[in-house]
């Protein structure tokens, strides 16, 4: 009953503390998620490959008003709810108080609900409730983002709301798993909740500066490689801020201190001042939606026959000369309207089952123009591409605030053959400035195999998911967190050499002449590669 009284009056300062907070308008998120939307059907352009969920975290914020009333209920447990018993019980009970391995997390878990808060060492700021779905595998527990009180469904990549809780290594340990991600989050239970989640959150502009600042100093792994002193950045721009420093004014000075970074994986938005900002490695010649279509031509007009469109229009497939298969990936995202994972991995599955329907001599795979999305997209299609399973690579995550060369202990993610048809010929894969994120992982995925080629020129650069974060005033922005590595190498910042260089891609003179040269260079290589005897490959 103490544990109890004590939420209640969790409860009571959280609903005191909402009044205080300046949240955006309904008509500001509207506004946001429009431009937010308009720039992922620009494939990014910018370099954030995912900067829409940074319109998903608006809507978490927005839905904050919900959870305070829930918070006196969430984590109350029915004792027989809590005890322990197998291995499958425990995860099918994981009732309990927990804070994530890494990843900023703390979580309750009550027999029908899951409440997450984001923290760092100052800050614990509620931000999502889950409700549990009604049917659940066995050994897991599976959750659904509630939309009427929090309303995230692109909280933590998931835009399904799936969350699924599932038994770890020991009791005390649980796995998160959130639909659609190629890894989990491992949860370690605590026998109380943090200080700075009973104490009510202050909206004050020192504060949000320092939150900002620490979530950064915690999380952030590329300090180092971009050449950074983060404290001598806090050193700076802290005495900047006061109490009259605007929100308008503080989201320009966050801009300025990541602004160095050149991280296509950073941003900060003020949505009720449509203010945004993202990151990007300097661009030598920035491509417009007209050359893009332009260079989408040359390509069309190289092809025997039609390309055919699946996915919502975000994969293709045409015939190149002498029986060689052109593949166009322009995301790994947005594949169906649904949002479940499943259902984009039946449409991607289709188009897969379509351009391996028939024996091709070689392959060119195109991802020059590909925002990112999903790993688990990506994976998919090398899974189409060997006969013998083998780590694609291996992700880590910063869990330790003090310490930046700290990580959790590595994910490995596995590529096994499927049985669908597939392809196990000579493969040209294509790459540019604006191969982004689930782009780069899937590079990752095929680095080393036999028989793939890269042609083009460097990959952006950034591999890991966004962690996204809220601070009291509105202001929003995101950073990448982990830190993907293929025999312990990184390939952040400087992304992956293609083995063939072609200069800049999309070259506007190139474009205007009708020559797209990496598919040329793709064509040499794969034509000599390829041989025929009886129309089988040799």
């Amino acid at each position: 009953m103490q544990a109890e009284h004590m939420l209640e009056d969790i409860a009571r300062q959280l609903l005191m503390e909402k009044d205080h907070l300046e949240l955006p308008s309904t008509n500001d998120f509207v506004i946001l998620t429009t431009r937010v939307f308009a720039l992922r059907k620009r494939h990014f352009r910018s370099g954030l490959c995912r900067l829409h969920y940074l319109a998903g975290m608006m809507v978490v914020f927005i839905g904050i008003f919900g959870l305070p009333a829930m918070m006196s209920t969430c984590v109350r447990q029915n004792p027989a709810q809590g005890r322990v018993g197998t291995a499958a019980d425990a995860a099918a009970n994981p009732v309990g108080i927990y804070r994530s391995d890494g990843y900023g997390f703390f979580v309750q878990i009550d027999h029908d609900k899951l409440l997450l808060s984001q923290t760092t060492a100052i800050s614990c700021f509620p931000v999502a409730v889950a409700v549990r779905a009604a049917d659940t595998p066995t050994g897991t527990r599976q959750f659904i983002v509630d939309e009427k009180r929090s309303k995230p469904k692109s909280l933590l990549d998931v835009t399904s709301g799936l969350l699924t809780v599932s038994a770890g290594k020991t009791k005390d340990e649980k796995r998160l798993h959130v639909d659609g991600a190629i890894s989990d989050i491992v949860l370690e239970r605590v026998p109380a909740q943090p200080k700075t989640c009973v104490q009510p959150m202050v909206n004050t502009p020192v504060n949000n500066f320092d939150i900002f600042w620490n979530t950064f100093r915690e999380n952030y792994p590329f300090f180092k490689q971009h050449g950074l002193n983060w404290d001598a950045v806090r050193e700076k721009f802290r005495p900047q801020v006061t109490p009259a420093t605007t929100p308008a004014q503080l989201e320009a000075t966050f801009v300025e201190m990541i602004k160095p970074l050149q991280d296509a994986h950073t941003a900060v938005n003020l949505p009720s001042q449509h203010l945004t900002f993202t990151g990007e490695r300097p661009d030598p010649q920035p491509v417009t939606d007209a050359e893009f279509r332009q260079a989408n031509r040359i390509v069309d007009s190289r092809l025997v026959g039609k390309r055919q469109s699946f996915a919502n229009d975000h994969i293709s497939f045409g015939l190149l000369p002498k029986d060689i298969g052109y593949l166009d990936i322009s995301s790994f995202d947005d594949y169906t309207d649904s949002g479940r994972s499943s259902d984009a991995l039946d449409a991607l599955n289709h188009a897969l089952d379509v351009a391996f329907a028939k024996p091709l001599n070689g392959l060119v795979i195109d991802v020059r123009n590909n925002g990112g999305g999903s790993d688990a997209y990506g994976v998919a299609v090398a899974s189409r591409l060997t006969r013998q399973g083998y780590v694609a690579y291996a992700k880590t995550a910063r869990d330790d605030p003090n310490n930046p060369s700290t990580f959790t202990a590595p994910q490995s993610v596995t590529v096994q053959p499927s049985a669908r048809s597939s392809f196990h010929g000579p493969i040209a894969l294509l790459t540019s400035r604006y191969s982004v994120s689930a782009a780069e992982t899937f590079t990752q995925a095929l680095l080393g195999r036999p028989n793939i080629t890269r042609i083009g020129e460097n990959t952006q650069g950034v591999f890991s998911d966004i962690m996204l974060r809220v601070l009291p005033d509105g202001i929003t922005f995101g950073l990448p967190n982990e830190v993907y590595t293929t025999d312990g190498r990184s390939y952040d910042v400087v992304g992956f050499t293609p083995d063939i260089c072609t200069g800049l891609v999309f070259k506007r003179t190139n474009l205007r002449a009708g020559y797209d040269p990496e598919l040329d260079a793709a064509m040499n290589v794969l034509t000599q590669k390829v041989g025929h005897r009886d129309g089988v490959l040799l």
